[in-house]
This record gives structure tokens, C-alpha cells and sequence, in this order.
């Protein structure tokens, strides 16, 4: 009995963890080239508006174009929250090394931000 409730329990909180959306933390920060700009504007208003497959493209071209793990980090968010798992692992991973290239300027702060947001 005690195992079917552990399992039960188990089940559920999975279902809540499948159902939930990423939020999207701090803002991104502006391209390097003018050209690049009118994209991360494109791609901020997306992420803000949850129009997912929008924010993807855009963060896709930008994140070709000027490899930064805060566009990389985003695309991953985009992605996760339209089921596309393995491609936000990819994304993920790519965040990670460009990380470590560059320094991290967010605070503490914007993270607790994210979670305070409704989603």
C-alpha cells in the first residue's frame, strides 16, 4: 500500500513537472552589430509574449550569428516550453560553453524574479 501511494505520488508530481512552463529570466542583452538589434528586439517581444516558435526562430538566427549563452539559454527555454527536449538539451549544452567564455552579469536577483512571475 505504502509503495502504490510513493508510486502515485511519483506519477503526479511528474505530471505537474510536464505541465509546467520555463519562465523566461532577465532580458537580453543587445547585439554587437546594429543589424542584430531589430532580431533581439523581435526575439524579447516574443519570449515575453510566450509566442514560443517565434522567439525559437529568432533566437535561432541570432544564436548563429553571434554565439552568447544569454541567446542560447533563451532558445533553450523556447524550446523546452514547446516540448522539443532534445533540442533544448542541445541548446543547454551550447549555454554552458559560452558561459564560461564570458562573464556572468546577471544577479541573484532576476533569477527569484522568474520564479515570482506568473506564468
Amino acid at each position: 500500500m505504502r509503495r502504490r501511494l510513493s508510486v502515485v505520488a511519483l506519477l503526479a508530481s511528474l505530471a505537474l513537472a510536464a505541465t509546467a512552463r520555463i519562465c523566461v529570466g532577465a532580458p537580453l542583452p543587445a547585439a554587437q552589430s546594429e543589424s542584430q538589434n531589430a532580431l533581439v528586439a523581435k526575439a524579447q517581444a516574443a519570449l515575453d509574449a510566450k509566442q514560443w516558435p517565434d522567439a525559437e526562430a529568432a533566437l535561432k538566427q541570432l544564436s548563429a550569428s553571434e554565439p552568447r549563452w544569454e541567446y542560447a539559454e533563451a532558445l533553450g527555454t523556447a524550446q523546452m516550453n514547446q516540448g522539443h527536449y532534445a533540442d533544448s538539451l542541445e541548446s543547454i549544452n551550447a549555454r554552458s560553453t559560452w558561459r564560461r567564455k564570458t562573464p556572468v552579469r546577471r544577479t541573484p536577483v532576476e533569477f527569484i524574479r522568474c520564479s515570482a512571475t506568473p506564468t
